[in-house]
């Protein structure tokens, strides 16, 4: 399994966490469900068709966002396409 917390609190103070998850069969062993407990992490499983009902900002904001993201890495890109091209930006920089 490869998850991980966000913050060092997490794991510092074992705050309980919840996760909502896709019905995907390989998402909802025991296994799993076990080690997500061992993490003090409580699953979630979002009936097909409702995750519009429960992940409200996946399906507004985020994709507003999203967009809005691209095309200023877009922006940017075309305006320093010489500099992308020389490796004249690090990763930090982009």
């Amino acid at each position: 399994m490869q998850y991980s917390v966000a913050s060092p609190y997490f794991t510092r103070e074992k705050e309980p966490r919840f996760l909502c998850l896709d019905p995907f069969a390989p998402q909802m062993t025991q296994s799993l469900r076990d080690e997500f407990k061992k993490l003090n992490c409580t699953t979630s499983y979002i009936p097909g068709g409702c995750t519009g009902f429960v992940q409200v900002l996946d399906v507004s904001l985020n994709k507003v966002l999203k967009a809005l993201v691209a095309e200023q890495a877009s922006n940017h890109a075309d305006k320093y396409h010489t500099k992308y091209e020389a490796g004249d930006f690090t990763v930090g920089d982009r």
